[in-house]
């Protein structure tokens, strides 16, 4: 029964009721721009995540924890919750430049081009590597003979053009390389726009969820080339426009 008792105030204190879900922008207080990679680390878990390339961030947290900023050439910054009542909150945090001091170092001309040039020429090359004549030989890769002619064509003989357009081989290249780089772009789109985040900003739930989704009808393009923030006003004003096609939907 003590177990049970236990495990169930566990349960209780850590339930998704009492997470906040803090997202926001970190920028410089200089010159007011986004601090990209920053990490953000929870003090209690000791652990977090990164702003994206844009300086956008998004973690849950208690309402009780503090969170750190931390990131190079920048002061740490911690950050705690005022007393809330709402379950999804966007701030802007604003972080002070760091000032290192930096050890003297001298620096020397060369005296001479003609001793620059002597000690160019007799370099004492690695046992692994070794001149011949005006060739380089390298182990692990036969028949070297140096840089090819940049003026060269780089398309080979007719049968090597053929092969690498035609053949199964380099075609599935082809096809793998092509899936890559769409699961590049759908990692990147999902991570700025999903499910989750439009129920956040909006609180639409299951079918008018859908509903509302469909209706923004945002295209891969716009979600690639925006930053959240653009992309967040812009659901926003969808989500006014929805609510009015809905009422009038209502009176007719």
């Amino acid at each position: 029964m003590f177990l049970f008792t236990n495990t169930s105030v566990n349960a209780q204190i850590y339930s998704d009721s009492s997470l906040v879900k803090v997202s926001g922008i970190i920028v410089d207080s200089d010159s007011i721009t986004p601090i990209p990679f920053v990490n953000i680390i929870n003090k209690r878990t000791h652990k977090g995540t990164i702003s994206d390339t844009n300086g956008f961030f998004r973690i849950s947290i208690l309402k009780t924890d503090t969170i750190l900023f931390s990131s190079l050439s920048f002061e740490k910054k911690p950050f705690y919750l005022s007393d809330t009542n709402s379950v999804s909150l966007f701030f802007k945090i604003i972080m002070n430049n760091k000032n290192y001091k930096l050890a003297v170092v001298n620096v020397y001309a060369l005296s001479k081009l003609s001793q620059f040039k002597y000690d160019f020429v007799h370099i004492d090359l690695p046992e692994h590597l070794y001149i011949k004549g005006r060739e380089i030989y390298i182990p692990g890769i036969p028949n070297y003979e140096g840089p090819r002619n940049p003026n060269a064509s780089p398309i080979g003989s007719p049968i090597s053009f053929f092969y690498s357009k035609f053949s199964k081989r380099e075609k599935s290249k082809r096809k793998l390389n092509q899936l890559l780089k769409q699961d590049s772009i759908n990692y990147i789109i999902n991570l700025k726009y999903n499910d989750e985040i439009v129920y956040e900003l909006t609180g639409l739930k299951d079918e008018k969820l859908n509903e509302f989704i469909k209706f923004c009808d945002f295209n891969n393009n716009y979600l690639l080339k925006n930053t959240e923030y653009d992309i967040y006003v812009k659901t926003m004003q969808k989500l006014k426009e929805f609510k009015s096609k809905k009422a009038l939907q209502k009176k007719q």
